[in-house]
């Protein structure tokens, strides 16, 4: 196969939000600059990958196909694989150093470092209205509704109907709250 897009997937999601931000950059010269800063700060990156943007799956099983089940991050001293005149070839029979990126192509490897919230089954209400009138004639703001989210000048007098009948919202700075038309 040449290509995994599952892995590729799974491999970005388990960067560090601060690595794959360096992952996403599309610039290679911002992403080395980005990638030598996290490295100083301990962060383990993938040069071949994170950095030159090489694809994933494929640089894993290339350096599998050569029995090298690890890789130093960015910044260590990179294993050698065919040593010159006075180099001794790294033995990759020995434990991997501390802080060295695991070669694998098994996607249960790379869980998400911040996996997705949960999916509700739970449909949204078909109205943001909620109980009343309390005793100043206001309807409550249930959780989740939108208008909060909005600035309160451009939340205030917006108008909403449910079965109830129609509605204006208003705000204030604790929240917001309806009065019936």
């Amino acid at each position: 196969m040449d290509n995994n897009a599952a892995f590729n997937a799974a491999y970005r999601l388990h960067l560090d939000p601060q690595v794959r931000a360096v992952f996403d950059e599309p610039d290679v010269n911002k992403s080395l600059t980005m990638a030598l800063a996290l490295a100083a700060k301990g962060f383990a990156i993938d040069g071949p990958i994170v950095v030159n943007k090489l694809d994933p799956w494929k640089v894993m099983n290339m350096r599998l196909d050569i029995s090298m089940p690890w890789e130093a991050p960015l910044g260590a001293p990179q294993p050698i694989i065919s040593p010159g005149p006075g180099e001794v070839a790294t033995d990759f029979s020995q434990p991997a150093p501390k802080g060295s990126i695991i070669n694998s192509i098994d996607i249960a490897d790379y869980p998400p470092v911040d996996p997705a919230p949960p999916i509700s089954n739970t449909p949204p209400p078909s109205s943001y209205v909620g109980k009343g009138p309390n005793g100043f004639g206001t309807y409550v703001s249930i959780d989740g509704d939108p208008l909060l989210a909005l600035p309160i000048d451009e939340a205030e007098g917006k108008q909403v109907s449910d079965p109830r009948g129609t509605f204006v919202y208003h705000r204030n700075p604790w929240g917001g709250y309806y009065t019936k038309l």
